[in-house]
């Protein structure tokens, strides 16, 4: 006689079901709501950036200077997103230049990682950690992207 409960039965038959829900909730959010995200996490990294250039340059192997002048430059990157978030219609133009803009940063980012500079342990790891958390949200916002073409059209 199986003795364990109901919900010990389905959280066997389906062990990554928590991970499921939480991936189905992301990938529901709106592009407004992703692009007002995208915005908030520029205006803290931003923030942490270019308050402590020095302090963060040093524990990362990067340049002081490149460490403020990368977290300034995320101060209009908010901007851009959330005037293309706040719009009743989001502008697709303006969605696309964030989404392009995202890819760009990812890629960027790689590059300080492995060839441009020589970070520490520690930077390797933090320019690639937010590389690949811009990488998730840019692939969400291009997911939640209106699709003006339909099948119809190549048919």
């Amino acid at each position: 006689m199986d003795r364990t409960t109901p919900h010990a039965q389905t959280a066997a038959a389906n062990p990554f079901k928590e991970i499921d829900m939480a991936a189905n909730f992301i990938s529901s959010l709106s592009l407004r709501t992703l692009l007002a995200v995208d915005a908030a996490t520029c205006v803290l990294m931003g923030a942490a950036l270019s308050a402590a250039p020095q302090a963060l340059g040093d524990a990362l192997g990067l340049p002081p200077a490149f460490v403020g002048w990368a977290g300034l430059l995320l101060f209009p990157c908010a901007l851009l997103m959330l005037a293309t978030a706040l719009p009743r219609a989001t502008p697709p133009a303006l969605a696309w230049l964030v989404v392009i803009g995202n890819a760009a940063w990812v890629i960027a980012s790689v590059l300080v990682a492995t060839l441009v500079f020589t970070p520490t342990a520690l930077g390797v790891a933090f320019v690639l950690a937010q590389a690949l958390a811009v990488a998730l949200i840019a692939a969400l916002e291009y997911r939640a992207l209106p699709r003006r073409a339909t099948a119809a059209h190549y048919a």
